[in-house]
C-alpha cells in the first residue's frame, strides 16, 4: 500500500511538473503573443500617425494652393476692372475727339461759307467798281 502510495505521488508529481511545465510554455507563449500583438500595434500607430501627418501636409497644400488660386483671381479680376476702366475712359476720350472734331469741321465750313461769302462781297464790289468806271469812260 505504501509502495502503491509512493508511485501515486510520484506519478502526482510528474503529473505537477508537467502541467507546470505546459503552464510556463503556454505563458511564455502568451506572453511572447503579448508582445508581437504589442509590437503590431506599435507598427499600426506609427503608420497611421504618418498617414495623419501625411494628411494634414496634403491639406495644408491644399489651403496654401487654394490661397494662392484665390489671389491670382483677385488679381486677375482687378487687372480685368482696370482694362475695363481704361477702356471706358478711352471710349470716352474718343467720343470727346470726334466731337471736337465735328466740332472743328462745323467751324472750317462756317469760316469757308464766311470766306465765300466776303469772296462773293468782294467780286460784286469789283464788278460795281468796274461797271462804275466803263460808266464813267463812256461819259468821258
Amino acid at each position: 500500500l505504501e509502495e502503491r502510495l509512493k508511485d501515486s505521488t510520484r506519478r502526482q508529481l510528474v503529473s505537477s511538473e508537467l502541467l507546470e511545465g505546459r503552464m510556463l510554455a503556454v505563458e511564455a507563449t502568451c506572453e511572447q503573443m503579448t508582445l508581437e500583438a504589442e509590437r503590431r500595434l506599435r507598427a499600426s500607430e506609427q503608420a497611421a500617425e504618418a498617414r495623419l501627418r501625411e494628411a494634414e501636409a496634403l491639406g495644408e497644400r491644399a489651403c496654401a494652393s487654394r490661397a494662392a488660386l484665390e489671389a491670382e483671381l483677385q488679381a486677375q479680376r482687378s487687372e480685368q476692372a482696370a482694362c475695363e476702366q481704361r477702356a471706358r475712359k478711352a471710349e470716352q476720350r474718343a467720343r470727346a475727339s470726334e466731337q471736337a472734331a465735328e466740332e472743328r469741321l462745323l467751324e472750317a465750313e462756317a469760316s469757308h461759307q464766311r470766306a465765300r461769302a466776303s469772296e462773293q462781297a468782294m467780286v460784286a464790289e469789283l464788278r460795281a467798281q468796274l461797271a462804275e468806271r466803263a460808266a464813267e469812260e463812256r461819259l468821258l
